[in-house]
């Protein structure tokens, strides 16, 4: 079962009718929702408010490179999550403090240091009173985000079921164990963040069926499926940026590149399977054409996937110019690109996105490439009830575990 079949089971527990009840926002907006089912207006008790963790006296070596969203500043470390990133927005508004000893001192911000509470970071000042390389003692507060699931039982009472809270990708309440009512049908889930104080149509993800997805074209990968029945050497290079590297995967093997090798080696068990990761974090398609030969072509390649989130939001020309010449030189060498298209992204990023992934599948037609379109899964997320922000680790562009399968699963149609 592909990942988002399994994201549409997790959230959608009975199929729903057409006419279902329908979950809305209070008038005026409050913590709780209302359920609409025919002629009944039901008000579901507010939802459990987010726990608010506590940190006292967390002793930290302070550095002089100055908060700069996700690229410097010292972070307050309870806030980084295992793969390293950080939590956006989760710090509790005026809650720092920073001392010179646990219970000492208080230092004065930007006097003393910076802080950025968004992105969980801060430094020190160089005329202020914190030494250079200094041991600070921090207090804060902080919020974990979660996701509750709205549910009517078989009776037709309103409930809500609470999803598990987590500091970065939080799961629908299903997945986080929380057990469904008795014959209950999942409505909607409600994304619950840091520092909300109402619930908005905007936080609220009605559940439905998943929605089709187009089916790709196979016959660019025809000639490679028959290579890899007859169990002949097989070579896969995944040409791209720090998402082909792995992050944010928590293993090594659930980042796609190896995820895609397992289950090729599954499909076709007698296939000899080897497989190179050329991707190489912070870089576009420009340096993925000067490296081509290299990293790619040199290992003699019988596929090359390409994925590159960092190209979404350039110019159309652009985007031809070198996807053109990355198709030619690859079959020039003997090898068959396929195309991967990229994962969602930060909102503030996406106003591009639609148009460079057009631009993606129209160069793909246009060389009868095999195009595996993830970026669909990505964009049918919310049919099923689930924000695509929880699949980022880092909150900007980095999948977890999740949105690596999703990149396997749109590569395994073409095999």
């Amino acid at each position: 079962m592909t990942t988002f079949a399994c994201l549409a089971m997790i959230t959608l527990i009975c199929a729903a009718a057409l006419a279902a009840p329908v979950v809305r926002p209070t008038a005026p907006p409050t913590m709780a929702v209302e359920v609409v089912d025919g002629d009944r207006v039901l008000r579901v008790a507010p939802v459990a408010p987010l726990p608010v963790v506590q940190v006292r006296g967390q002793a930290v070596v302070i550095g002089d490179d100055a908060p700069n969203q996700w690229a410097a500043g010292t972070r307050l470390t309870a806030l980084v999550n295992p793969t390293g990133s950080v939590a956006i927005g989760a710090v509790v508004p005026g809650s720092v403090v920073v001392r010179d000893a646990p219970r000492g001192a208080t230092y004065r911000v930007n006097d003393d240091y910076l802080l950025d509470e968004r992105w969980a970071a801060f430094s020190r000042v160089a005329t202020g009173r914190i030494p250079q390389g200094a041991t600070v003692y921090l207090d804060y507060d902080y919020c974990v985000s979660r996701l509750d699931t709205v549910q009517v039982a078989a009776g037709g009472a309103p409930s809500i079921r609470r999803g598990k809270a987590a500091l970065v990708c939080p799961h629908p309440a299903d997945a986080a164990g929380g057990a469904p009512a008795e014959r209950a049908q999942a409505l909607a889930n409600i994304w619950l963040r840091p520092g909300m104080t109402a619930i908005t149509a905007a936080d609220i993800y009605p559940i439905g069926p998943a929605p089709s997805l187009p089916a790709p074209d196979r016959a660019p990968t025809g000639g490679l499926r028959e290579r890899l029945a007859a169990g002949a050497p097989f070579t896969v290079v995944t040409l791209g940026d720090s998402v082909t590297a792995g992050g944010e995967a928590s293993k090594p093997e659930l980042a796609f590149p190896m995820l895609f090798a397992s289950a090729l080696r599954t499909r076709y068990p007698r296939a000899d399977i080897r497989v190179i990761n050329a991707g190489v974090g912070g870089t576009n398609s420009d340096y993925g054409l000067e490296r081509l030969e290299r990293d790619v072509i040199a290992h003699h390649p019988q596929l090359v996937v390409i994925e590159f989130v960092n190209d979404m939001g350039w110019p159309r020309e652009k985007l031809r110019q070198n996807y053109h010449e990355l198709f030619a030189r690859i079959r020039a060498a003997g090898a068959e690109p396929v195309l991967l298209t990229p994962h969602y992204m930060w909102p503030e990023w996406m106003g591009p996105f639609e148009a460079s992934r057009a631009t993606l599948k129209e160069i793909a037609a246009e060389e009868k490439v095999g195009l595996a379109d993830a970026s669909a899964r990505w964009g049918a997320l919310r049919a099923v009830g689930i924000p695509y922000e929880t699949l980022l680790v880092n909150g900007i562009n980095h999948p977890d575990d999740r949105g690596h399968r999703m990149f396997v699963d749109a590569l395994m149609e073409l095999f």
